[in-house]
């Protein structure tokens, strides 16, 4: 897992930054407010993730059937939005079940990663991009093939001289590609497990979600919360060329410690901060009544 986290963190020091920091920042402000604000407008928030999965269904159906996509997008948003809201506590369950699913998952897949196939392939990858000496790559190179290098910058292989910026964004992200098809590959050899832990998880979320239907929203924002935060943080980091991932390899246990502190400190507090607000519009009711 280490190793796949350093060689992402190699592609990533090779981004342009800003393709780190608009997400990560972004990441960063809607963690926050999932992180100790989720349970208090979880009508909010669900409805958000209705919309999202609404104007996902308009942009597919304008596609098959040739529709206008502006329309299609904007009555999908508000048509899942509408149904998201009415039906909050199924999608909650639903959501439950989906959070702690993907968690189970990327657990199996994490000890999948460090396994030696997985580790050989990800050093044959960084045997890929190591760079060669500018004439030996030309001499394995035909006569039409090196008049077309000739054209043009070579995308993976500068020899002795040092890349472009966009050229190294460019290798950035075709690493990146071969990263996650890499990874893609593994969980596709491995789907039976794969899938038998994201159903224990499902299903451990489902049963989790209908004995504690009260703190469930609390719980699911507060992990889904604390994952954006510290995510949209390591990239600001790399997008800043910091290798933070290295440095967290002399404590490797930090990052899980950080995620831990901070799911168990936002959930109490999304708890109390829900209380207090249902008190306050009881309490209110009851005023009305009175008069």
């Amino acid at each position: 897992m280490n190793e796949l986290l350093l060689r992402i963190q190699d592609a990533c020091l090779q981004l342009n930054g800003w393709y780190l920091a608009v997400p990560g920042g972004a990441g960063v402000i809607m963690g926050l407010f999932l992180w100790l604000g989720g349970a208090r407008y979880a009508f909010f928030v669900v409805g958000v993730l209705g919309a999202l999965l609404g104007a996902a269904i308009g942009l597919a159906v304008s596609q098959w059937f040739d529709l206008q996509l502006p329309l299609t997008v904007s009555v999908g948003a508000a048509v899942f939005a509408i149904i998201a809201i009415l039906l909050q506590q199924t999608v909650i369950l639903i959501l439950a079940a989906l959070i702690f699913a993907i968690a189970c998952g990327m657990a199996y897949m994490g000890h999948n990663v460090s396994q030696p196939d997985f580790q050989d392939q990800l050093l044959q990858l960084n045997q890929r991009y190591a760079r060669k000496p500018l004439a030996e790559e030309l001499q394995n190179r035909d006569t039409t093939t090196l008049a077309e290098d000739l054209k043009a910058p070579l995308p993976f292989d500068w020899g002795d001289q040092e890349p472009t910026e966009g050229g190294l964004h460019s290798q950035g992200i075709q690493k990146l590609k071969d990263i996650f098809n890499a990874l893609f590959a593994s969980a596709a050899q491995n789907r039976n497990m794969l899938f038998l832990w994201a159903v224990v998880g499902g299903v451990g979320g489902l049963l989790i979600g209908f004995l504690l239907k009260k703190i469930i929203m609390a719980l699911c924002c507060s992990m889904v919360g604390s994952t954006c935060v510290i995510a949209g943080m390591l990239a600001m980091f790399l997008a800043k060329k910091i290798e933070v991932i290295t440095s967290l390899q002399e404590r490797p246990k930090l990052l899980l410690s950080v995620f831990i502190a901070m799911v168990f400190f936002g959930f109490p507090l999304q708890l109390f901060i829900t209380g207090r607000a249902k008190k306050r519009a009881k309490e209110s009711e009851k005023k009305e009544d009175k008069k």
